[in-house]
């Protein structure tokens, strides 16, 4: 049932709400839905159970009547559409500049001045609390103006104007945080989108920029738009700096999108070979953690987490990366704060050349995510080849290639490059273990050999502890 499905994705306190809602004469007074309704939250907590199918749902409220599939799903296609009117409504009762607004045009229609005036005076009271200046707050003196021009009028009204020069900063700001989007979709998954009209409204505002500067959302989507166009590395010094200067104008989630662009930068230099770029990208993390723009409805990203901590490792700025790992486990989301603390842990004693304790962290869970599963066997690959555990080492590579090749969540191209990883490191830990017993001449040839697969492998995972290991071993 589509209203289950629904209706199970809600916290508990929303669903006794929507109780409440369901049994309101005002928001309804059907009582088969209000039954069905009662039905179902009896059962809540196994919306799964039997007793939950239409047929048994039919015979518990309609006893005398016989099943009828039609008049059922109508039924529950009902309750389903008072589910999401609910929805909506919560959604309304979080945007009190809104509610105000249609109480506004309510009066106003009603021909109630008094009342009008008084909405207007809280309206704008409220709208003055919000703190930013972005693009939803042009938005919303656009409607300011707009319904203060609606008003009737014999002279000279500067709101007509106002909604008018508003709504360029509105529509601008919008657009050109839309082409700065697509020009980044368009680079990151090679699609194909067109910004229209972005030429002529890029002249319209270079034209303007005494004016248009003034608007921060233009000013740095428009910054925003020249470093994703052009290679010159003073746009990225440039937005930086003027991100910083505005960084109480925006709200927090919009704010997480602009700097998303900057460390997309930092990255983009970082895999074209700017090794530099990773102390660049560590002091862009450490100033957003300390202005808390990292953190979504009260939890930080794993991704984030991870992305800190290898840039940390990088750095070899291993106490700051520890007491990071272990500071802010509790802001990840209960479900995979134990796989990517224990990941992230053994990936610092790893490069802390601590190899008993990284695979030790590696035991105490038991990874469900495909990217910690294959992280972490190849963190203890690593660290086997490092403590010379060569029985261990071959059993892992075994179980590891399967693993790989039965995973169905894997790209081709990350399926291959672990392949190839596999193959070269069986390689090199053979030759490893052979080192000390073997002819050197028979040694020499095989680590040339191994040399040559090394640089024809494409695609290749950890190729630079690859190439280093091999590297190691020709110093033996």
């Amino acid at each position: 049932m589509k209203f289950i499905s629904l209706f199970s994705l809600l916290p508990a306190e929303q669903q006794t709400a929507f109780k409440k809602y369901v049994h309101s004469p005002f928001f309804n007074s059907h009582v088969g839905i209000t039954l069905l309704f009662d039905t179902i939250y009896a059962h809540r907590s196994d919306l799964l159970s039997p007793a939950l199918t239409p047929e048994t749902l039919w015979i518990t409220l309609f006893p005398q009547k016989a099943y009828s599939a039609r008049k059922f799903n109508n039924l529950s296609s009902n309750l389903s559409q008072l589910l999401n009117d609910y929805l909506a409504y919560e959604e309304y009762k979080k945007q009190p500049v809104e509610q105000k607004r249609y109480a506004l045009s309510a009066t106003r229609k009603l021909g109630h001045e008094k009342q009008w005036k008084a909405n207007l005076r809280q309206y704008k009271m409220i709208h003055e609390r919000y703190a930013y200046r972005d693009t939803q707050n042009d938005y919303q003196q656009y409607l300011y103006h707009d319904e203060l021009d609606k008003q009737p009028k014999r002279s000279y009204d500067e709101n007509l104007q106002l909604k008018n020069d508003i709504l360029d900063l509105y529509y601008l700001g919008s657009k050109l945080k839309i082409a700065c989007d697509m020009l980044s979709r368009n680079a990151i998954i090679k699609a194909n989108y067109t910004c229209s009209l972005i030429d002529p409204l890029l002249k319209i505002i270079e034209d303007n920029w005494a004016i248009y500067q003034q608007s921060p959302s233009i000013l740095i989507y428009r910054q925003i738009y020249n470093m994703l166009k052009n290679k010159e590395e003073t746009y990225y010094h440039t937005l930086k700096d003027t991100l910083k200067k505005h960084i109480r104008d925006f709200p927090i989630d919009e704010l997480q999108t602009m700097y998303d662009y900057v460390q997309n930068y930092c990255i983009r230099k970082i895999n074209s070979g700017e090794t530099r770029y990773y102390r660049e990208f560590w002091n862009l993390y450490k100033f957003l953690l300390e202005q808390n723009i990292l953190l979504r409805e009260g939890h930080l990203s794993e991704w984030d987490y991870k992305n800190i901590v290898t840039t940390g490792v990088r750095l070899k700025e291993y106490e700051w990366t520890e007491k990071f790992i272990r500071k802010n486990k509790q802001y990840l989301h209960a479900n995979i704060a134990d796989n990517a603390f224990a990941y992230n842990l053994a990936a610092l004693y790893y490069a802390r050349q601590n190899y008993t304790a990284a695979l030790r962290s590696l035991h105490q869970v038991e990874f469900t995510d495909v990217s910690y599963q294959v992280g972490a066997k190849i963190i203890q690959l690593k660290s086997y080849y490092e403590l010379n555990e060569f029985g261990a080492f071959r059993a892992l590579t075994d179980a590891f290639r399967i693993f790989i090749k039965r995973n169905k969540q894997l790209s081709e191209y990350r399926r291959q490059a672990n392949f190839n990883f596999i193959k070269i490191a069986k390689k090199l830990a053979q030759l490893k273990e052979q080192w000390d017993y073997k002819h050197q001449a028979f040694l020499k040839k095989e680590w040339e050999k191994h040399q040559k697969l090394l640089k024809s492998l494409e695609p290749l995972t950890n190729a630079d502890w690859l190439v280093s290991s091999l590297e190691k071993l020709a110093l033996f």
